[in-house]
Formats: C-alpha cells, structure tokens, sequence
C-alpha cells in the first residue's frame, strides 16, 4: 500500500497534516486531515483528483498514473474561482502595488542622495580648488606629454613644495587646447599652486604661462598670423598684437589664432569670435591710433 503525507499551513497559521492511503492492487483510496477521513474511493487504478477545502482554501491530491506507476501530489488550487482565490489576487496585487511603491521610494531617496553626495562633493572640490587658488603657494612647472599604463596621455610635471620635488599631471586638455585658448606644446612651462599643508593638492593656471612662455606665445601667433593674413606687414602684426593682448589678454590671442576655425570645430574662439573681436570699438580706436603706418 502507498501511503504520503503533506504539511500544510492555512493562511492563519494553523498546520495541518494531509495524507493519503492507496492500494495500487485493490485501488482503495482513503483521503484524510489531521486524522480526519475526508474521502474513501475503491477501485481506482486510473488517475484521479480529490479536492477539498482546508479552512477557505482549496486544496487538491492528485494520482496520476504514468505506466504501471502512481505519483501523488498535494497542492493549494489558487487558479479556480472561489471568494478566497479573489480575495487573495486582490490582496496580492495590493501587495505588489506597495512592494512597487516602496522600490520606487527606495529608488528616489537612493538617487536624492547621489545627488546630494555628488553636489558635496563638486562643494568640495569648488571650495578645495578656490583654497588651492586664493590660498596657496605658488611656483612653476614645465608640462611633458607623457602616456600612463593604460596608453592615456596626461601633462605631467614637477614642483618644488615644502622642500621635495613632487610630481603632478593633469588630463590633457581636448585637441591640446589649454584653457587660455591656445595649443599646448611640450615643455610648455605655467603657473602651479599647491596648499602648504596638503602639497598634492596642486592647480595648474593655464591663464599664467611663465614669462618666457608669454613670450613664445607672442611669437607662435605672430608666425601664424602672417601665415593666415600674408598682405600683413611685420610691424602691423606686431603692432595687432600688442592691441589685441592689451584688450582682450591671451583669450584674445586665441581669437587670432582661430580665426578661421568654425564655431562647431572650436565654440569658444572661432571665425565669429575673431570677427566680434575685430568689430570692437575700443580695439579699432587703439588700432588706428597706434599701428597706423
């Protein structure tokens, strides 16, 4: 004779013990709960179904014959439709509806505090490169081109602070574009601030080249100029730049040297921004005053 035997917990947590006596030779089936004879079949030697309620919930025991063998199996029906199946999809879709609302509350505190981190940290970041400007020491460093282990270049440099020579670098700047507007070259030498009591926190002033520096600058854009414009005379370049970095310092340098550049190849000094430059009232009144030939 088979015989199996379930546990089951109702929905109000009371267990329950479901078992099952069956003959394969006689057929006899003898379906009981807790010692509780809820169904006697004779003869079943096919598959068969008995259901049953435990409490409100539908419970079945089904036989299945596969061949010359039975298996038994014991389940909750949660398909059928009875008050206590709707009752539970109701309650299922509340409670998936709250377990979404929770996830989503999760999911915005999580993003509120990313946020709230990444403003802190661009807070402090602001004020450490603010401390590292108004604060700091300064000195200079000669730039080189250099690739890191991953192939990536970086500006990389050395400065003298609280009396060791320190290494810096610095992402290179798009197209070797500096932030003053115009093309980095190896060597190239800047202004460097570091904090005296934290010497790797360290700023790099595009806007400060070294005096010599400034000085091959001049003469860059001044071989590019007469290169761009060759009906110029040497004095009158000479003397455009002179207007031009009095007004509008380096940035206005870059003007000149972009100046056939358009706007999507370089937004910040371009054909336009040339032209605005050259369109300026101030600058035309010094250019007329002082490079007239």
């Amino acid at each position: 004779m088979s015989q199996f035997h379930w546990s089951y917990y109702s929905t109000t947590g009371q267990p329950y013990i479901v078992g099952l006596y069956h003959g394969p030779e006689s057929g006899h089936v003898v379906v009981y709960c807790n010692n509780e004879v809820i169904a006697i079949d004779f003869g079943v030697k096919e598959s068969g179904l008995y259901s049953f309620f435990i409490e409100e919930d539908l419970c079945e025991i089904r036989i299945q014959r596969k061949r010359r063998k039975f298996k038994y199996s014991f389940e909750s029906n949660q398909k059928v439709d009875t008050p206590f199946n709707r009752m539970r999809r109701k309650w299922l879709r509340l409670h998936k509806m709250q377990r979404t609302f929770a996830a989503v509350v999760v999911a915005l505190f999580a993003i509120g505090m990313a946020v709230t981190m990444l403003n802190q940290w661009q807070r402090n970041r602001h004020t450490e490169d603010n401390s590292v400007l108004y604060q700091g020491y300064r000195t200079s460093a000669r730039l080189r081109v250099e690739p890191d282990a991953e192939g990536k270049q970086y500006a990389v440099f050395s400065y003298a602070a609280e009396g060791r020579v320190r290494e810096g670098r610095v992402p290179l700047p798009p197209d070797l574009v500096t932030g003053n507007g115009l093309p980095l070259e190896n060597g190239d030498e800047f202004a460097v601030y570091y904090l005296p009591h934290r010497p790797k926190v360290y700023a790099v002033q595009w806007n400060e080249p070294v005096p010599e520096l400034l000085d091959q600058y001049r003469q860059r854009v001044l071989q590019r100029l007469t290169t761009l414009q060759p009906g110029l005379s040497g004095a009158a370049a000479e003397c455009l730049l002179d207007v031009t970095y009095e007004i509008a310092g380096l940035s206005g340098w870059a003007d000149l040297w972009w100046q056939q550049a358009p706007p999507e190849q370089n937004a910040r000094h371009n054909s336009r921004t040339y032209a605005e430059l050259m369109d300026g009232y101030r600058w035309k009144k010094l250019l007329e005053e002082r490079c007239a030939e």
